[in-house]
């Protein structure tokens, strides 16, 4: 019989270790107590009756955790589920159910791994067969054909189901009779089908929109039960009525003329801090009238109270917005707006914080210039955001396609304080000097380049004829990422010149 493959992930294998370490440790020092140490006996008998008692759970836990030992063995027609009383065969066709839940795992603000765990229920079992995985960064999901075959049969055989009247069932939602319904706490929102234009994962969730409508109609948890299958079902419909490729549709202006919103970040730190001081300082102020010795100072603090207090309301909150065609901010009464086809100056900076108990978060800072405004958006995210990594990337090919034009007609196009590149290379200087100074001019051809490796915000780029890298230069720097997606780009021989 084949061997499986695990689908167990226990975690914290390292701590069941440790508990057994310190339980011997302790039934020792228990033993060694109440033997030699005068009026011992009591406290070591304490000490060791404590280190059983944890040496004996972590035992049963650790047996508890082996009897739960799965693995699967992909049939290519379906798999066979090993381990337990009996091993258990099912085919694709019997799966009526299936949920994909993927968390990543952080450390010290960087992805170390996700966790993938993939739930199978069939007709005449009430709980899901359940095959969790560890899977290394830009690693391989030794599972991959089989949830996407498994997921892949289930979304075509619900579509001829629905077709007849039958329901797909989900985790707060419901498809049937060609529209979707949604719970909202004691209401249920629907959405029919030829309403819906564009599906799209952002802010963690399946969105959808409405035609014309900027906004999200709906919004649905991807771990949600069968949330996979009404994704593939959705767009496949939204490809049938647009006859465009796979969930991209056409960008339609809308209402704010920036096309559809795909996401947005509040900011309103500075609406609360300022409400609180108000606050305050109204109240100091006001007690303050009732003492002739204090009387000047807490009208002082009364007319500040009552001065921030709007300013607070006004200019307190910021709003970030992000839609397919461009980006707008909002403070008050100063409103912003650029389209990505006008963005010429783009700097993006990510920052790992620290404070005395460990990582603190990462401070994002994202400043985007054209001829028309300034945007800047900056703010503490825990570990990463992955809607503005998305977004990083997406300015930056636009303006890297035309560097490349520029490039292409013969024109040097800079890059760093002293990176250019050139028809047919890219020209550099070498640091010296721990950074103090530069060597002279070097071109390196682009087909000379063996690799480019963008680890924790800095570049090292590497020529086929070196071993360290001939370059080395911080990510938070202006246009950065269009010059780091352009010379991806030119590491072909000839592109340049194509």
């Amino acid at each position: 019989m084949a061997a499986g493959i695990p689908v167990n992930d226990q975690g914290n294998g390292w701590l069941k270790h440790f508990l057994r370490i310190v339980g011997i440790l302790g039934l020792m020092g228990g033993i060694a107590l109440a033997a030699f140490v005068p009026d011992g006996g009591s406290p070591g008998i304490i000490v060791g009756g404590v280190a059983v008692f944890l040496l004996v759970v972590n035992e049963v836990q650790i047996a508890r955790q082996k009897a739960a030992e799965r693995s699967v063995v992909d049939t290519g027609s379906g798999f066979r589920w090993l381990g337990g009383p009996t091993d258990i065969e099912v085919q694709d066709s019997q799966a009526v159910a299936v949920r994909i839940k993927r968390t990543p795992k952080f450390s010290a603000g960087i992805l170390k791994g996700i966790v993938r765990r993939f739930e199978v229920w069939t007709a005449d079992g009430d709980n899901p067969m359940c095959m969790t995985n560890r899977l290394a960064v830009n690693g391989d999901d030794p599972l991959a054909a089989l949830i996407i075959r498994v997921t892949e049969d289930l979304k075509q055989r619900t579509a001829r189901s629905l077709a007849s009247g039958a329901t797909l069932e989900g985790g707060g939602w419901s498809l049937a009779a060609a529209q979707l319904s949604v719970v909202r706490g004691k209401t249920v929102e629907t959405l029919p089908f030829v309403e819906i234009d564009k599906v799209g994962d952002y802010d963690g969730k399946i969105c959808l929109w409405r035609q014309g409508r900027d906004e999200p109609a709906m919004k649905i948890s991807p771990d949600s039960k069968n949330a996979p299958v009404l994704a593939a079902l959705l767009n496949e419909w939204v490809d049938h009525q647009c006859g465009a490729s796979r969930n991209q549709p056409e960008p339609s202006p809308g209402a704010s003329g920036m096309g559809r919103l795909l996401f947005e970040r509040r900011r309103n730190e500075g609406f609360w801090l300022g409400i609180v001081v108000a606050g305050i300082g109204g109240a100091a102020g006001a007690a303050m009238l009732f003492d002739r010795n204090m009387m000047s100072l807490g009208v002082v603090l009364l007319v500040v109270a009552a001065v921030s207090l709007p300013l607070t309301v006004l200019f307190g909150r910021y709003l970030f917005r992000c839609y397919e065609l461009g980006l707008t901010s909002a403070r008050g009464h100063d409103k912003r707006r650029l389209l990505y086809d006008e963005i010429t100056e783009f700097t993006y900076g990510a920052k790992r914080t620290f404070d005395k108990v460990g990582y603190a978060g990462t401070q994002v800072r994202l400043l985007l210039r054209a001829p028309s405004a300034t945007i800047l958006y900056s703010a503490k995210v825990q570990n990463m955001d992955a809607d503005l990594d998305e977004l990083r990337d997406r300015i930056a090919r636009i303006i890297a396609i035309r560097m490349l034009s520029a490039l292409r007609a013969g024109r040097t196009v800079p890059w760093t304080d002293d990176v250019v590149f050139l028809p047919r290379g890219l020209q550099f200087r070498r640091s010296k000097l721990l950074g103090l100074a530069s060597g002279p001019v070097e071109i390196l051809p682009y087909e000379q380049i063996r690799n480019v490796d963008l680890n924790e915000g800095v570049l090292h780029l590497y020529s086929k004829a070196e071993a360290k890298p001939v370059i080395n230069k911080p990510s938070n720097t202006l246009n950065f990422f269009p010059g780091y997606f352009l010379v991806l780009s030119l590491q072909e021989p000839g592109l340049e010149h194509s």
